[in-house]
């Protein structure tokens, strides 16, 4: 992952699991999103910006970055953990 350091409370077996270690430069955690990221702009149909957060609305769920260095993601209903 261009040498950054990763703890997902997700597995993710395609990345070499030593480059997570006490200090992540990314967390990435299940929470549960608001379809409308407070105070944003609209880049696409399915995509909002704010000041240090970005969203991304898809089918499958909800992705949400913030502050370059953590990623939130909420799965739609019915969705495979795995998608």
């Amino acid at each position: 992952m261009f040498g950054l350091k990763i703890r997902s409370v997700m597995p993710l077996p395609e990345l070499d699991p030593g480059l997570a270690d006490d200090r992540p430069d990314v967390t990435i955690a299940w929470g549960g999103l608001p379809e409308r990221l407070e105070g944003a702009i609209d880049l696409e149909p399915l995509m909002q910006v704010a000041r240090t957060v970005f969203q991304f609305n898809a089918p499958a769920g909800r992705y949400r970055v913030c502050d370059g260095a953590r990623i939130l993601v909420d799965p739609g209903p019915g969705v495979a953990a795995r998608d």
